[in-house]
């Protein structure tokens, strides 16, 4: 069960739990708030909640795909079926030294095995000569909580409500233009930050002893 749900960290200061109440100020932009603690924690953090996946084509002669709504970083990138194949990701410059054209400067038509990513669109080291299914697997944000399609409740509230309330109050104290605590609860965020990924880390160490001993 959730320590504080969408409706209690916005709610005004006389609410027990809200961050109007932790900051001592009924005056703030709350859902501002909530939204950018939200925006920060998602660009730092990396949880199995995290994950998920997405099957979509590379149309012939593409150079690019576009990534999936909320991406915000590739784990295993792949081409599926009878032409099944790794993308393997690299930096945009990698890809660029694999580039090549024809007589003409048209780039090289072939299967693709390399991909740079700019959280905007995958960019291929050929032109694809055909259509290719591929299938992604990925790390994304969640939807922002809300009273409506984001829930009122997530992963964070239930597993990481202080690292939410660090990130709040550290947004908070921006607004407050209070600097002394928003280095303070950054420095909170952060630490909370770290202990979650070395959690996530263990329990995916963990499942892969499981799989080697089955």
């Amino acid at each position: 069960m959730a320590l504080a749900d969408y409706t209690t960290l916005t709610a005004a200061k006389s609410t027990a739990g809200s961050i109007k109440q932790f900051a001592n100020n009924d005056n703030l932009p709350i859902t501002t708030i909530l939204s950018e603690a939200q925006s920060w924690i998602y660009r730092n953090l990396r949880t199995p909640e995290m994950l998920t996946n997405s099957v979509g084509t590379i149309t012939t002669s593409a150079i690019s795909l576009a990534v999936p709504t909320r991406f915000l970083a590739p784990v295993y990138f792949f081409i599926t079926g009878t032409d099944r194949g790794k993308i393997e990701i690299k930096s945009l410059s990698d890809v660029r030294d694999q580039w090549s054209y024809d007589g003409s400067g048209v780039r090289v038509k072939a299967k693709p095995s390399m991909a740079s990513c700019d959280l905007a669109s995958f960019w291929f080291d050929v032109m694809a000569d055909k259509a290719y299914v591929v299938r992604l697997e990925y790390y994304q944000s969640l939807a922002e909580l809300s009273t409506a399609t984001g829930g009122t409740t997530n992963f964070l509230t239930d597993r990481f409500p202080n690292l939410l309330r660090a990130a709040c109050m550290m947004q908070a104290a921006f607004w407050q233009k209070d600097e002394k605590n928003r280095l303070a609860w950054e420095a909170n965020a952060v630490a909370q930050i770290q202990s979650a990924r070395l959690e996530a880390d263990e329990i995916a160490a963990s499942e892969l002893q499981q799989m080697e001993v089955e």
